[in-house]
């Protein structure tokens, strides 16, 4: 049986410029965990600035430059927050810091890139 509406074009929808989606500014939930002494600090913090590479967090400054933390991200993609272990912190200013990712692993790498290009559109 054929229909008589009229056929639609599928439009092919063009991937996202590289550009727009290699950073996001969107504000999101963290969490960042450090050592000082023989303690472990957990605090919470706000994504302010997200990319494949580092981040930026309004939050308390948990170390010195240089320092290595965990961060975990909640990137409302319905799985658990992605743990980023080993994290640098780069920078500080005005109650935000800059954290510098280690080399992803191919499936958290992937996640985030999916993330990203999400948020971008």
């Amino acid at each position: 049986m054929h229909s008589l509406a009229p056929k639609r074009k599928l439009q092919h929808k063009p991937s996202l410029d590289r550009s727009v989606a290699e950073r996001a500014s969107r504000y999101g939930h963290a969490t960042y965990s450090y050592k000082e002494g023989l303690y472990i600090y957990t605090v919470n913090g706000c994504i302010r600035d997200l990319s494949e590479t580092e981040c930026s967090i309004r939050g308390t400054i948990p170390q010195v430059v240089g320092s290595k933390i965990r961060v975990r991200l909640c990137l409302y993609d319905q799985q658990p927050p992605l743990s980023v272990n080993g994290a640098i912190l780069s920078w500080f200013a005005g109650g935000y810091f800059g954290v510098k990712f280690p080399k992803l692993k191919q499936n958290d790498l992937l996640r985030l890139e999916q993330y990203l290009c999400k948020v971008a559109a």
